[in-house]
């Protein structure tokens, strides 16, 4: 809506007419629809409940307001779990070329990675993959620097689901003094084969509460009501004892209803010294991540508003009729507005004054544009570009990964994403790795498998090749090495190779089926069996001709006999004289 202000100078003869954009003020601030689930309830020391160093609801906050952090942490998500998973065969529990395979171990190999499969296919209680699973919690640890997990398990007591939690309804506790006794399962390989070992171990948990949120926006884990608590209590994964999820109560499982058992949850949080919980690894660019925010708000602002206007209407020697202010403003509101209103006039009428002799003056009227004098940027550009920098900065990722490619070609680009690959993103998938494999040993006994985050294909295909080329030279290359590359580089598990040994180089195997007879004369030449057959004949030759020589024979009748029978396995009549001991006249 087009607004029209009216500038009156009592003491001039000069007025101003300013047609301008609508100045109301708007904050670009979107309504606060989410409510603190932890703003209207008391925390009791008592129950050892520990606040976190840094507000989850205002982090998450901040992250949903910020262009630059969303873009950051987009490329956290993308990289780290986006690419999906696999699970891959452990090598030393493959068939060795040369043995036959054990059927029963194979079947359990085969049992083993469908119940694998099976579950991490199904693993969230929302009915999302369980990659997309993986990244809302890689980006609440992002946002808050801590990401919750529930796990849920059958009547049986086996793991059958994670749920995401959000970060922002849950808290922990103080470590509870007394000490618990736990099983934890170790895979070790003992004469080729993995075993299963169990340990012992002495350890204090912890608990975990969130506050439940009802409402369109609300997350609650168990059915709530009236009646029911405003928080829900959890224990730590692991924790072998039996919880009432209404009062957080350690009792006896034989006297609590299976429906008031509390379920377990998993916290995952960038490490801090100082605190229980994690930090954010961008809470050190936090200033500037406001003023960045800052800064967009004033130049919205400032367009928004129009803060000096298109054109003015300026009077002299005279003074502007009431009609035709009104006249304007109804121009510009019903008039302007609109592709088919382009040849509209506009009549505008003004009245002279008496000057100080008396006289009429001669009214003057004229329409003066401003457009040139309009802001044609933003302001603070080169704060915002710094700023962003630091953002960016404190993930340690290179501009390509937050959409500021202009000034890269395709080398610098290949160097930048295998740099990032290298330094950021596969320790953090080495990382959810390794917890992930200790989860299924706990609660699988995986034994033949082990859980793999894909990988982006980074490398080049020639640098590739001259590795494998130079590694099969010094025989270092072997197929059991070559399939694991194959593997990693393409994403997915292959079928071992069949008929030959996995771990002697290729080029030995082949040396040795072939086996090569080439002269010194010939290096790196490999001659075929046609060769080797042939050197078997002549020699044959060789022993008949002396035999026949020893039955009296004249070495006439051998040539004879071997050149008109074809038998001659290639020898020429010099070589056969030669073998006869007749010399070659």
């Amino acid at each position: 809506m087009t607004q029209v202000n009216v500038e009156k100078k009592s003491e001039g003869k000069m007025r101003a007419v300013v047609i301008k954009a609508d100045g109301e003020q708007q904050r670009a601030a979107p309504s606060r629809s989410i409510i603190d689930p932890w703003e209207n309830i008391h925390i009791e020391m008592s129950q050892g409940i520990i606040s976190p160093p840094f507000e989850f609801l205002g982090l998450q906050s901040i992250y949903e307001m910020s262009s630059e952090l969303q873009s950051n942490i987009d490329a956290m998500r993308t990289n780290i779990p986006g690419f999906g998973w696999r699970l891959k065969r452990l090598t030393h529990t493959r068939p060795v070329a040369d043995e036959e395979p054990d059927p029963l171990v194979e079947m359990r190999a085969h049992h083993e990675k469908q119940e694998l499969d099976a579950f991490l296919t199904y693993i969230d209680y929302d009915d999302q993959s369980f990659t997309k699973l993986r990244g809302r919690v890689r980006e609440d640890q992002e946002v808050n620097g801590n990401a919750f997990v529930e796990v849920i398990r059958d009547l049986s007591g086996q793991a059958a689901n994670w749920r995401f939690m959000p970060a922002y309804t849950m808290r922990t506790t103080l470590v509870d003094p007394e000490v618990i006794a736990t099983v934890q399962k170790q895979r070790m390989i003992r004469n080729g084969h993995s075993v299963i070992r169990h340990v012992r171990k002495q350890k204090r948990f912890r608990k975990f509460v969130q506050a439940k949120v009802n409402g369109p926006f609300g997350y609650s884990t168990h059915r709530s009501g009236d009646d029911m608590p405003t928080m829900v209590w959890f224990k730590q994964y692991g924790d072998p004892r039996t919880m009432d999820w209404r009062s957080g109560e350690y009792v006896d499982p034989l006297e609590l209803d299976p429906r008031w058992h509390a379920t377990e949850v998993i916290h995952l949080k960038n490490e801090t010294a100082r605190s229980v919980y994690g930090t954010p690894r961008w809470i050190g660019a936090l200033v500037p991540l406001l003023g960045v925010r800052s800064a967009e708000e004033i130049n919205y602002t400032t367009f928004r508003n129009n803060n000096i206007p298109s054109m003015a209407v300026l009077v002299s020697g005279g003074t502007m009729t009431e009609g035709s202010i009104d006249r304007i403003s109804q121009f510009v509101e019903s008039a302007i507005q609109g592709d088919d209103n382009y040849s509209k006039i506009l009549i505008l009428e003004a009245e002279g004054v008496e000057d100080d002799m008396g006289d009429m003056a001669n009214v003057r009227m004229s329409i003066q544009p401003l457009t040139k004098d309009q802001h044609t940027d933003g302001m603070f550009t080169n704060y915002d570009q710094r700023s962003r920098e630091k953002i960016r900065q404190s993930f340690r990722l290179p501009p390509i990964y937050v959409g500021r490619a202009e000034d890269y070609t395709r080398s610098t680009a290949d160097v930048s994403r295998r740099i990032a690959d290298e330094q950021i993103f596969n320790p953090e998938r080495l990382e959810e790795d390794h917890f992930m494999n200790r989860f299924l040993l706990q609660e699988f006994d995986m034994e033949f498998h082990e859980f793999v985050t894909n990988t982006p294909n980074i490398t080049n295909d020639e640098d590739i090749v001259r590795v494998i080329s130079g590694a099969e030279r010094t025989g270092g290359m072997t197929p059991r090495v070559a399939h694991s590359m194959l593997e990693d580089i393409l994403g997915r598990e292959l079928p071992p190779p069949q008929g030959i040994d996995l771990d002697i180089p290729f080029s030995l195997q082949m040396a040795d089926a072939v086996k090569n007879q080439a002269m010194p004369t010939e290096p790196g030449q490999q001659v075929t069996a046609l060769k080797r057959e042939a050197t078997a004949l002549k020699r044959e030759v060789a022993v008949r001709c002396a035999a026949a020589l020893e039955d009296g024979y004249t070495p006439e009748d051998i040539l004879t006999e071997l050149f008109e029978s074809g038998a001659s396995a290639g020898f020429t009549a010099k070589t056969v004289l030669a073998l006869l001991g007749v010399a070659n006249d």
